[in-house]
């Protein structure tokens, strides 16, 4: 409360009052995605601090910077003991899901906690911070001293990039591999031109998919996690096992996508990276630590020659041009006689999607099979435009990631894809879209299933399906009791007039699509027909 009734005259700062705290959390992590500062969030003591562990866990598995700001409460409080009597309780959870996790005791701690709270977040691999403030000391009084933050402009290492540049030139054929940190350091043109100078294939992961545009004719694909069995990627393949030193951009080498692709077995590698780390792999390795814009820009001029931005075409290239064209006529082969399918096939209501939106649009996805679907077939073509979980996964994302997503964007068209699990675990901050006349327009892949859940008991379990049916829901209803529009599709030849309305309206829509569960993913379908030039 005090420190609400401070915002009440800080007309700067724009306070969202959200309804569920991790929906405020997953909104401050967008926030942090797409500009490049830490988003804010504020919870109150206990359970509003709890109920937001989910979020900031999300944001430090993705590299979000992000400040979570909790009340709490200390010994001398009458009020909300803490859990157990322990004081430190919030202090000490939040500290293995943050950079830094720290109690402010004392109002002259105030000010410099929260400027090393700002610089942390932003700092080596952005992350959440969190600091909590005893109601005690929001209430006290001190002198603000005249303090100029300090934002250090991040060195570069030279040393390792003379080296880098070396092996490149000694190199035959490079690929690249992409994580999210390139989004995070808004390194997508650096990473482009660095590409584009030594005509290296770009491989990207399944959270940086928008890290590297979907046309242009180096983009080699994108790696998911999952990528055991028929998820293998024959393009990704191709591209790895035919090159003899992998350049890894923004990639934590103990993610699994990263750890996968180097199980394809690069001779050399180069990893530019934010912050050192202790992780140990077996290829050999020149590691490159700091910003990553600048030692992209760097590398790019100690590389980057007339004779070799003219280098031809090699067969690689060649190659991996076919194979994009075979999986692009295989995707659209699909659904392309499930255009009056009913229920409606998951992977036309993603198509659809990609048609009727801008090259620039905005799209939020949550967890669940309609993810994998979107992943296939709507295509990214500029940074931060593809918004998912992470690593860490968690449901309920896309609702309060399409809405952080408009406040930031407001020009940009903003789509939140979901499912009606996912859906069910955020739709509290529906009332928020509105309250804020946000025109974003979500759409829920309603099939009443749990539908990955659904899949793996049937594939793993013999069928034995349990916990996986969920009530009939109409969404559409839902959103008109709030002020949104809602319309319900269950024919899809309504879908892309629905959707083109929903795009130009003025107000939040949502579009509850009746979609089947039972299509296998487009992606195992496709990959498991289609060998590598490799071979697999």
């Amino acid at each position: 409360m005090p420190i609400y009734d401070a915002l009440h005259d800080e007309p700067s700062i724009k306070t969202i009052a959200v309804k569920h705290e991790e929906n405020a959390a997953v909104m401050a992590d967008v926030y942090g995605r797409l500009t490049g500062e830490p988003g804010v969030c504020l919870v109150t003591a206990g359970p509003g601090a709890t109920n937001s562990v989910t979020g900031v866990a999300q944001a430090f598995a993705a590299s979000s910077p992000l400040v979570h700001i909790s009340g709490t409460v200390s010994g001398s409080d009458e009020l909300f003991h803490g859990v157990g009597g322990d004081p430190l309780f919030l202090q000490e959870m939040f500290q293995r899901i943050t950079k830094w996790s720290d109690r402010i005791e004392s109002p002259d701690r105030i000010q410099s906690a929260t400027m090393k709270a700002f610089e942390l977040a932003s700092a080596g691999r952005k992350g959440p911070i969190h600091i909590e403030i005893p109601l005690r000391v929001q209430r006290a009084e001190c002198e603000l001293r005249q303090i100029k933050p300090v934002y250090p402009r991040p060195k570069i290492d030279r040393n390792s990039l003379i080296r880098a540049q070396s092996v490149i030139a000694r190199a035959q054929q490079y690929v690249i591999f992409a994580g999210e940190e390139v989004l995070r350091y808004s390194a997508s043109s650096e990473l482009l031109e660095l590409a584009e100078t030594i005509r290296a294939p770009v491989v990207v992961s399944d959270s940086s998919i928008d890290a590297f545009p979907h046309d242009h004719p180096l983009f080699a694909g994108y790696l998911p996690g999952n990528y055991d069995g028929p998820y293998r990627n024959p393009i990704v393949q191709t591209a790895v096992k035919k090159a003899d030193l992998m350049l890894l951009v923004g990639a934590r080498l103990e993610a699994p996508e990263t750890s996968i692709i180097l199980s394809l077995g690069p001779k050399k590698c180069v990893n530019i990276t934010s912050e050192r780390t202790s992780h140990r792999v077996r290829v050999p390795m020149i590691n490159v630590v700091g910003n990553i814009a600048r030692s992209l820009t760097t590398l790019v001029e100690l590389v980057g020659s007339s004779q070799q931005k003219k280098r031809p075409e090699s067969s690689l290239l060649q190659d991996l041009a076919q194979q994009k064209q075979m999986i692009s006529e295989a995707l659209e082969r699909i659904i392309s006689d499930k255009v009056t399918a009913s229920p409606i096939h998951p992977g036309l209501v993603a198509a659809t999607v990609r048609r009727l939106t801008d090259r620039h649009a905005i799209i939020a996805t949550d967890v669940g099979t309609h993810a994998i679907w979107v992943r296939d077939y709507f295509h990214a073509y500029e940074p931060n435009t593809y918004l998912e979980t992470g690593n860490y996964g968690s449901m309920g994302f896309a609702l309060p990631a399409a809405i952080a997503a408009k406040l930031v964007r407001p020009e940009q068209q903003v789509v939140a894809v979901t499912g009606d699990g996912g859906f069910l675990m955020s739709l509290a901050d529906l009332p928020t879209a509105v309250e804020n006349r946000l025109n974003i327009v979500v759409v829920v892949m309603n099939d009443s299933k749990y539908g990955m859940i659904w899949r793996m008991q049937g594939e793993e379990y013999r069928g034995r399906h349990i916990g996986v049916d969920l009530a009939p829901s109409n969404f559409a209803s839902l959103a008109q009791s709030f002020g949104a529009a809602g319309v319900r599709i269950d024919d899809p030849r309504d879908l892309a007039p629905a959707l083109r309305e929903a795009l130009t309206d003025d107000k939040m829509t949502v579009i509850d699509v009746l979609t089947d569960h039972r299509p296998d993913y487009a992606c195992r379908e496709i990959f498991k027909h289609t060998p590598s030039q490799a071979g697999s």
